[in-house]
């Protein structure tokens, strides 16, 4: 270990004593910013879910619809 390397242990050591210490002071300050978050992000993954079950369904309704006359020939496609 290099003395850079063990400076930077150190200090981390120091930084993780002093955020132990300040944990509750620093839980009261941020905790509004990290409820707010989590309610956007609980809005945006709803909406995701959301979008992705109407692609799912309006699939769902295609592929019920589709009938041998209207289905594309598989058995003579050229794709790999």
């Amino acid at each position: 270990m290099t003395r850079s390397q063990f400076g930077c242990f150190c200090a981390g050591i120091a930084a993780g004593a002093v955020g132990y210490a300040k944990f509750p002071t620093i839980k009261e300050k941020v905790s509004p910013l990290l409820d707010a978050a989590a309610g956007i992000m609980k809005d945006a993954f709803s909406d995701a879910v959301r979008d992705a079950s109407a692609t799912a369904e309006s699939f769902r309704e295609a592929t019920v619809k589709m009938t041998p006359e209207t289905a594309p020939d598989m058995a003579n496609s050229t794709a790999a």
